[in-house]
């Protein structure tokens, strides 16, 4: 069966939970990850690995096992475009894991 890459949205602070449930069921999946601290701004306090985007898990999946992630305890739904779970490209993928490795000191900052 074909694959792809698909982005499953979860409950807040969920993400990791589904990203057990897919690797459990042996699906790949990405979860980019940052460092967070209590106090961002002078590094310190408690220090934390939080998702680089929230409420998000990337999966690369058939669709039998994208149906089958859609059971995960925490996901919402995946993202689609016109009527279709949204493929997202490898290349897009491989962006993110190379900006991540480039710039792994990222500060993720609640804009609300």
């Amino acid at each position: 069966m074909k694959k792809n890459w698909y982005i499953i949205y979860t409950k807040t602070q969920f993400e990791k939970r589904v990203a057990s449930f897919c690797s459990k069921k042996k699906v790949e999946f990405y979860l980019p990850l940052v460092t967070s601290y209590a106090d961002q701004r002078s590094k310190k306090g408690k220090q934390s690995s939080r998702p680089l985007f929230q409420n998000f898990v990337f999966i690369y999946a058939s669709m039998n096992e994208l149906n089958e992630a859609r059971k995960a305890d925490g996901v919402l739904s995946i993202l689609h475009f016109k009527d279709q779970p949204a493929v997202i490209n490898s290349d897009e993928i491989e962006a993110i894991k190379g900006f991540i490795e480039v710039y792994p000191n990222i500060i993720v900052e609640n804009s609300l």
